[in-house]
C-alpha cells in the first residue's frame, strides 16, 4: 500500500475507512508495510514495518508540558520532546530520555573511537551530577570485597606476563604517557603483581612495567626500587611527620631513621624509634627497641636468653651477639661454647670462643683468649692478645699479642706489642711496654718497664728492669737495673745497675754500677762497685766486695766544702774540743799494730799548728800501757843520705825527763855558744 506526501481531513477519513476494509478483508495477516516501493515486502519479524529510501519517520512532537500533560500514557510510548531537543519513552512508571541533549551533540564516532561530541561534558555513571569527565556513582554496602562500586579493567589474552591497567599523562604532546598503574599476569587464574610505574625521562616514550617503582607481588610482598639515574644521596621511600621533618627513609645503600633531638619533640612514649609487642587482645604491651636521642635500649623478658644476632646460613648457623644478664658476647662466635660460665664479656671474632666454665673474663680483640675453657678473672685486651691461655687465671694482658703463648700462667700483668708474648706458665711477672718481655717463657716476680725491656729474660725469678731496653739480652734472677739499656746484657744475678746504659756489657753477678755508662767497658765482673757518669776504666769510685776493696779516683773533702786540694782533705770546725779530724787506730791484742801511717818523697807525717794563744803542739805523740817494753811517744828513724837524723829540730828543745842513747855521747850547745 502506499502513503500520500499530503492528507486531508476528508483523505484521511478515506484512508481509515479502506484500511477498515482491509484488515477485515486480510485478518490473518501478520504484518503490515508502509512504504512507497510497490516491490517491497514487509519483514515478517515486525508487526509494522516502514520503509523509504527518502523519507524519515516523524514521530509526534510536544514541548515538555505537553509530554508530561499526557493522560495514562501507555508503556513504550515514544515522542519527541522540542524543549529539550530529546526522544522520550515511557516506562510504565516515568519518562525516559533516550539520547540526552539535542540529536547532534550526544555522542560521536570516529573509526574505532566513540567520544562526547562535547568536549568539555562530563560523563556520569549512576549520577546525574558528574564532578569530574567521569563519574561512578552507586550505593552498595558490602564490605567484604565480593562486590562494590568496581570498575573491571580485563586483557582477556591469558599469556605469562600480560598488562591491562591505567596510564597517564598531561599535555597534548603524544607518547608521553609518563605515569602507570599495571596488573602484569604472572600465574594461573589471573594472579599477578601490582605495579606502580613512572617513566622519569624527558623525552618521548610511554611509561611501560619496567619503569616500576613499587611492586606488590603476587605472594604478597611488596617492592620499591629507583631508576638507575637517582643519585645515592637520594631516598627511594622516605616518611615524613606532620612538621616535614624526614623521620625515616630508605636509600639504594641503606636505612635511615631520624629522631628527634630537640627536647620538647622528643619527649613522650611516642618519640624516638621503637619496636614494641602486643598481647593477644592486640592491645600495645613494653618496648622491645626504643631509640632515643639519649640513648639505645633493648629490653628482652627471657633472663637467660637475652638478646642474640645470628646469621641465617643454612650450613653454618653462627653466632655474632649475645646478650644475657650473665655474659656479654658481642663478635663471630664470640663465647659460643660457654656452658656454666659467668659473668664474661668477650668482644670480637672468636673472642673466647672455647670458653666453656671459665668466669668473671673479659676479652676484647681478634681472638683474644680464644683457647680459654676454665681460666678465670682474666683481662685480655688486643689482637690475639691471652691466645693460649687456658686455664691461667687473673691476667691482665692489654696490647697485639701480648701474653700470646701463657697457657696456665697466673696473675701476670702484660701490657704493650707483645709483651710477655711467650711466657707459658711464668706467674706474677709485670711487663709493660712494647715488646717488653717478649722471648720471656718461665720464671715469677719479674717487672719490666719500657720498649724491649726484658726482651730476652727467660727463666729468671724477681729481676727489675726500668727503662727502654733495660735487662734487654738479661739472663738471671733478682737483678736491678734502672735506666735504658742498663744491664742489657747480664748473665748472672743480683746485679743493682743505676744509669742510661750502666753495665751495658756486663755478664757477672754481684755488680753494683752506678752513672751514665758506668762499667759500659767491663764484661765478665763480679762483686764489683763502679760509680761514675762515664766510660771510663778508672771510674770515681771502685770497689770489690769479695776482698772488701774501695778505691777512690779523685780528692776527697771531709767537712770540707770547698774543693779539696788533697787526695783526702779533712776539716772538723767543733769548737772547745780535741777531737781528731783523722783518728787512726789498729787495736790488736799481740801488741803489733800502727794507728796512722804517712808514706812521702820529702815527708812522710807532717804536723803543723797555728794559733794566737795557749799551747800549741805541731806534733804530739802519746806512748802508754802498762807491762814490759819501752813505750816511745815519738819515734824516728832515719837512713842513708849526706846525714840521717832520726830527729831534726829547728828551735827549742824541751825535754821533760831522762834523754838516753844507745853509745855516744849528747853534745848540747848554748844558742849563744854553738859549737
Amino acid at each position: 500500500m502506499k502513503t500520500e506526501k499530503n492528507f486531508s481531513l476528508y483523505s484521511a477519513l478515506t484512508l481509515l475507512f479502506s484500511l477498515t476494509f482491509w484488515l477485515a478483508s486480510n485478518l490473518h495477516a501478520q504484518n503490515i508495510a508502509i512504504t512507497d516501493d510497490d516491490s517491497y515486502t514487509a519483514h515478517s519479524s515486525a508487526m509494522l514495518d516502514v520503509k523509504s529510501l527518502t523519507k524519515g519517520f516523524l514521530a509526534p512532537r510536544l514541548t515538555t508540558a505537553q509530554r508530561n500533560a499526557i493522560s495514562s500514557p501507555a508503556t513504550g510510548l515514544l515522542v519527541f520532546d522540542t524543549n529539550l531537543g530529546s526522544y522520550y519513552f515511557y516506562t510504565g512508571s516515568g519518562w525516559t530520555n533516550l539520547t540526552y541533549g539535542t540529536a547532534s551533540d550526544i555522542w560521536s564516532y570516529s573509526a574505532p573511537n566513540i567520544y562526547t561530541t562535547n568536549l568539555n561534558d562530563n560523563v556520569g555513571i549512576g549520577t546525574s551530577s558528574p564532578l569530574h569527565k567521569l563519574h561512578i556513582y552507586k550505593d552498595i554496602a558490602t564490605t567484604d570485597g565480593t562486590d562494590g562500586n568496581f570498575i573491571d579493567i580485563q586483557n582477556s589474552n591469558a599469556g605469562t606476563g600480560v598488562i591491562s591497567g591505567l596510564r597517564f599523562f598531561n599535555g597534548t604532546t603524544a607518547n608521553t604517557a609518563k605515569g602507570g598503574i599495571f596488573y602484569q599476569d604472572r600465574l594461573s587464574y589471573g594472579r599477578g603483581d601490582l605495579i606502580l610505574a613512572n617513566n622519569p625521562t624527558g623525552a618521548s616514550g610511554n611509561v611501560t612495567a619496567t619503569d616500576a617503582r613499587m611492586i606488590i607481588k603476587n605472594e604478597g610482598t611488596v617492592m620499591i626500587k629507583p631508576p638507575s639515574s637517582v643519585p645515592l644521596n637520594r631516598a627511594l621511600f622516605h616518611v615524613e611527620n606532620a612538621g616535614g621533618d624526614t623521620v625515616f627513609a630508605v636509600y639504594s645503600e641503606g636505612v635511615r631513621v631520624y629522631i628527634a633531638d630537640d627536647a620538647a619533640k622528643a619527649a613522650g612514649s611516642r618519640s624516638g624509634f621503637a619496636v614494641g609487642g602486643f598481647s593477644l587482645t592486640k592491645g600495645l604491651t613494653n618496648d622491645f627497641l626504643r631509640v632515643t636521642p639519649d640513648s639505645t635500649r633493648i629490653y628482652t623478658t627471657d633472663t637467660i636468653k637475652g638478646f642474640g644476632i645470628r646469621n641465617i646460613s643454612a650450613f653454618a648457623k653462627t653466632s655474632y651477639m649475645q646478650l644475657t644478664p650473665s655474659n656479654y658476647f658481642i663478635g663471630h662466635e664470640s663465647g659460643i661454647n660457654t656452658t656454666t660460665g659467668l659473668y664474661n664479656s668477650f668482644y670480637g671474632y672468636m673472642a673466647g670462643k672455647t670458653n666453656t666454665q671459665g668466669s668473671n673474663n673479659t676479652f676484647i680483640g681478634y681472638q683474644s683468649g680464644i683457647s680459654n675453657t676454665i681460666g678465670t678473672s682474666n683481662i685480655f685486651l688486643g689482637y690475639k692478645s691471652g691466645y693460649a691461655n687456658t686455664s691461667g687465671l687473673s691476667n691482665i694482658f692489654i696490647g697485639d699479642q701480648a701474653g700470646k703463648s701463657t697457657t696456665i700462667g697466673v696473675e701476670n700483668i702484660f701490657i704493650g706489642y707483645q709483651a710477655g708474648k711467650s711466657n707459658v706458665d711464668g706467674n706474677e711477672n709485670i711487663f709493660i711496654g712494647d715488646l717488653s718481655g717478649q722471648v720471656f717463657t718461665t720464671g715469677t716476680y719479674n717487672i719490666g718497664i719500657g720498649t724491649w725491656s726484658g726482651y730476652s729474660l727467660t727463666s729468671g725469678n724477681k729481676n727489675l728492669m726500668l727503662g727502654y731496653a733495660s735487662g734487654c739480652w738479661l739472663t738471671g734472677s733478682n737483678n736491678v737495673v734502672l735506666g735504658s739499656e742498663s744491664g742489657a746484657s747480664i748473665n748472672g744475678n743480683n746485679n743493682v745497675m743505676v744509669g742510661v746504659q750502666s753495665g751495658f756489657n756486663v755478664t757477672g753477678s754481684g755488680n753494683i754500677i752506678f752513672g751514665y755508662r758506668a762499667g759500659v767497658n767491663e764484661t765478665s765482673i763480679s762483686d764489683k762497685l763502679i760509680i761514675d757518669n762515664s766510660d771510663t776504666s778508672t771510674p770515681l769510685i771502685k770497689g770489690d766486695f769479695s776482698s772488701d776493696y774501695l778505691w777512690f779516683n779523685g780528692k776527697v773533702g771531709i767537712g770540707y766544702t770547698a774543693n779539696p786540694t788533697y787526695r783526702l782533705y779533712v776539716q772538723d770546725d767543733q769548737v772547745s774540743n780535741d777531737n781528731p779530724a783523722i783518728y787512726g787506730i789498729h787495736a790488736v791484742t799481740d801488741n803489733y799494730g800502727i794507728g796512722v801511717r804517712g808514706v812521702g818523697k820529702w815527708k812522710g807525717v807532717k804536723g803543723d799548728a797555728s794559733s794566737a794563744s795557749g799551747t800549741i803542739v805541731g806534733v804530739h805523740g802519746e806512748a802508754t800501757g802498762a807491762g814490759t817494753g819501752n813505750r816511745y811517744g815519738i819515734y824516728g828513724f832515719a837512713s842513708g843520705g849526706a846525714a840521717a837524723y832520726a830527729g831534726y829540730f829547728s828551735g827549742n828543745v824541751h825535754v821533760n825527763g831522762t834523754l838516753s842513747k844507745t853509745a855516744g855521747s849528747f853534745q848540747i850547745d848554748h844558742p849563744l855558744d854553738p859549737a
